[in-house]
């Protein structure tokens, strides 16, 4: 038996609470074209590419055996 008398409110779910709260943010995104998210993208490569100039060397592929059932 639920308890919907109005002095007594069901919790809202995380979905509609966050929902509340993303409206209450003070952090408002504003929307971006596509061409500026690749430039976004292309910007935060370049950093992470003088951050690691070189990659670490990955073993081998081996052989595994058939783990079919």
């Amino acid at each position: 038996m639920t308890n919907s008398s109005p002095g007594h409110a069901d919790p809202p779910t995380p979905l509609t609470a966050f929902r509340v709260a993303e409206h209450q943010a003070a952090y408002k995104r504003p929307a971006v074209s596509a061409a500026e998210a690749f430039t976004v993208l292309d910007d935060l490569m370049a950093v992470i590419e003088a951050l690691c100039p070189s990659w670490l060397a990955k073993p081998a592929v081996k052989r595994m055996p058939d783990l079919r059932l």
